[in-house]
């Protein structure tokens, strides 16, 4: 039950996490003319 309860919540957040990833990349996107947009990628890595 653990490790199933564990696993839920993991993809949980992996999912809540792609959804703030996809809104951070917007506002970034929209300061990307500032900074290299190879810069921007590497805070992903």
């Amino acid at each position: 039950m653990n490790h199933l309860s564990i696993f839920c919540s993991d993809h949980y957040f992996f999912k809540v996490g792609l959804f703030i990833r996809k809104i951070f990349l917007k506002i970034l996107f929209k300061i990307s003319k500032k900074v290299p947009v190879t810069e921007l990628q590497g805070l992903f890595d």
